[in-house]
């Protein structure tokens, strides 16, 4: 029967880690500061850039092929990871996944760092704005759907539907018909109206349209 590999523990990942942040400082200048996952239940460092807050997380690999190894990766910076844990599926951001490299468990702190600069940080601070922006453009549109949603519920006496965190989600209820918002985008649902007030509101979208 073969063996388990040996897994550093946290405490372990957590020494490595600080080891390796001393290694990056001398390797780029930058300071970069250690510290663990806030779940205890997660077995992971975080490594951070002071200049900018771009991170790296350090943890064994959960990988089947790389059991045993330590991975270094690219990770979002830390309010992105908070928006992420929020967000709907859709609306979340991350940074591109190839950015990672494996390791001995037994590899010098030196080795990893200086493999770390080699083959993740070229790309580290352009992934890292990268998902900054995407998170800014989500929080963009879901304020421009709040703004609307109310200002089109309060015109036709609805109410707008929220989640259970009590964000926004664009549908309005309880007017002349169901109405559906995305960022500045409307959709009537199920709309009937007599000839002449569908005639004066096509008129005014197709003047609109023009």
């Amino acid at each position: 029967m073969t063996a388990s590999p040996r897994e550093l523990r946290t405490a372990e990942l957590l020494h490595l880690a600080q080891t390796v942040a001393s290694e990056l400082v001398s390797e780029t200048g930058d300071t970069w500061t250690a510290e663990p996952h806030p779940s205890a239940d997660v077995s992971m460092v975080y490594l951070t850039r002071a200049t900018d807050g771009a991170r790296l997380s350090l943890r064994m690999s959960m990988v089947y092929a790389e059991r045993g190894r330590l991975v270094v990766e690219a990770d979002e910076p830390a309010e992105v990871t908070a928006h992420n844990y929020q967000a709907e599926s859709g609306r979340r951001a991350y940074v591109a996944r190839d950015l990672r490299a494996t390791f001995a468990i037994d590899r010098p702190a030196r080795a990893i760092a200086r493999e770390t600069v080699r083959r993740i940080l070229p790309r580290l601070a352009e992934e890292t704005e990268r998902v900054r922006a995407e998170v800014a453009r989500h929080t963009e549109h879901q304020d421009a759907t709040e703004a609307t949603a109310r200002r089109l519920a309060e015109i036709m006496g609805g109410r707008v539907h929220t989640d259970r965190d009590g964000k926004v989600t664009g549908t309005i209820y309880g007017g002349p018909c169901r109405v559906d918002v995305s960022g500045d985008r409307v959709s009537l649902d199920r709309l009937y109206l007599d000839a002449d007030t569908a005639a004066a509101v096509l008129a005014v979208l197709v003047e609109r349209k023009a």
